[in-house]
């Protein structure tokens, strides 16, 4: 068994530093419990957070400087809400960054702008919040890190190798990344993402990467009834039918998935008064080919979902 500590201010396991109760409990405080399990699970924010990523995270918390870590799984599956929940956890600050709106070096960096002053032009540069987070201790999501454009991918490969500084090409000068910024990379993997690109193996070996998939049905289940409010025999049915169509999509690529995202939307549109099949139709089944007519793969999902008793 593991080591672990038990906090002497509030009695439970230490993790984080940050309890629920709001005490901060410093590390040295705390009296050492040899042969203890260690607690493997955490809700934070409504979030559960996987037993290999919260492991994944401790891990990576005790390394100096922080590594840079890379989830990789369909949509929907809690890689970002995951990357927030873990920043919470340790009370950090959490950035995003929408990786396709990162079109050329003023959208890392910031801005250059002339300005006249008594007549003489003077050039003034205005930092990103990029590059202010960069230097400083958070964890910092780059969001569907294979939808950048590949010349921008050359400004990020510096920070993440062992220099962790880059070139600001506004003004010159290095901008060295805070031993204890995490940078954190996400992305959807498969054909039929379009934009996307394959990830750069620049990018997958400088970082430790994790599968992240849906989580299983009893823990969908109670976040649609948690987080929305719809009652368990829909949720039940929802999850059933998100299940059943995730399976068809692993042997059938014409299939899309069913997001968790997706049937939280679905349930909050049932919890307004609309219909679930309504709430399905506008919210997946439109987004499904309809090539085919009642063949098609919106026609058979539909016929899914009736099957399983929608209304």
């Amino acid at each position: 068994m593991a080591k672990v500590w038990k906090c002497d201010v509030c009695s439970t396991d230490w993790e984080p530093a940050f309890h629920a109760n709001g005490t901060n409990c410093p590390r040295e405080t705390q009296l050492p419990v040899e042969d203890a399990p260690v607690k493997s699970e955490l809700v934070v924010g409504g979030y559960k957070i996987p037993d290999k990523m919260l492991a994944v995270w401790r891990a990576a918390m005790l390394m100096n400087p922080a590594p840079n870590l890379m989830f990789v799984g369909p949509p929907g599956s809690g890689k970002t809400e995951g990357a927030n929940a873990l920043a919470s956890l340790d009370g950090l600050d959490f950035t995003k960054w929408d990786c396709a709106s990162m079109t050329d070096p003023n959208s890392w960096f910031g801005q250059r702008e002339i300005v006249v002053e008594d007549g003489v032009a003077v050039t003034f540069y205005r930092p990103s919040l990029f590059v202010e987070r960069i230097q400083t201790k958070g964890v910092i999501l780059l969001d569907e890190i294979n939808r950048i454009d590949d010349g921008m991918r050359q400004v990020l490969l510096p920070l993440l190798d062992k220099s962790r500084a880059v070139l600001n090409p506004l003004n010159g000068q290095i901008v060295k990344r805070h031993p204890e910024c995490v940078i954190v990379m996400s992305g959807n993997v498969g054909l039929r993402y379009t934009g996307t690109s394959a990830i750069d193996p620049a990018f997958t070996t400088r970082s430790a990467k994790l599968s992240v998939d849906y989580v299983d049905p009893d823990t969908e289940l109670a976040i649609l009834t948690e987080r929305t409010g719809v009652s368990e025999a829909v949720a039940k049915s929802l999850v059933r039918f998100a299940v059943d169509v995730r399976e068809k999509a692993k042997s059938d690529p014409d299939w899309p998935t069913v997001s968790t995202r997706e049937l939280i939307e679905v349930s909050q549109f049932v919890v307004n008064g609309l219909d679930a099949s309504t709430a399905l139709e506008i919210c997946v089944f439109n987004g499904a080919s309809d090539e085919g007519g009642t063949a098609s793969v919106r026609s058979s999902m539909s016929i899914l979902w009736a099957a399983i008793g929608g209304n």
